[in-house]
């Protein structure tokens, strides 16, 4: 009853995301540290990355119909906008495309991510968790994110 990805670099696992179907917090695992991925809110609210009590990402939805978010991480502020008839991806910081997720075929849960090196592992691993709430979000599941 959850679903558990691994983030592969090469032939390495460089993370985990831990999605326990009953769920108030997401875990995602980098370098042997556990970071809370989470909704604040039980209906609405902001999506937020962090470690014990620190907050490190926040990300917003742009409007309540919107398939994008501003993720917002230290002093920076980046979009991340879907495809409008698609499960793609991209990454953008001020207007300029730096990142894409994109999946690899139409009946694998398997992506295909380039985000830059200059976001730290953790909050890479934070865009490719709010990726897949909007997936589960645009399948009719329930978000229990």
């Amino acid at each position: 009853l959850s679903w558990d990805f691994s983030v592969v670099q090469g032939d390495s696992v460089v993370a985990e995301i831990e999605i326990p179907r009953w769920r108030k917090k997401d875990v995602l695992k980098v370098g042997g540290l556990h970071y809370a991925a989470y909704r604040e809110g039980v209906i609405g609210g902001a999506f937020i990355l962090a470690l014990d009590t620190t907050q490190l990402a926040r990300a917003e939805r742009t409007n309540w119909l919107s398939r994008s978010f501003t993720i917002k991480h230290g002093e920076k502020t980046y979009r991340l906008k879907a495809d409008w008839f698609g499960s793609s991806f991209i990454l953008l910081d001020n207007g300029q495309e730096v990142g894409s997720l994109v999946p690899r075929g139409m009946f694998t849960r398997k992506t295909s991510v380039s985000l830059p090196d200059e976001l730290p592992l953790p909050v890479q691993m934070f865009v490719i968790w709010l990726t897949l709430y909007q997936r589960e979000t645009d399948a009719g599941a329930p978000a229990a994110m």
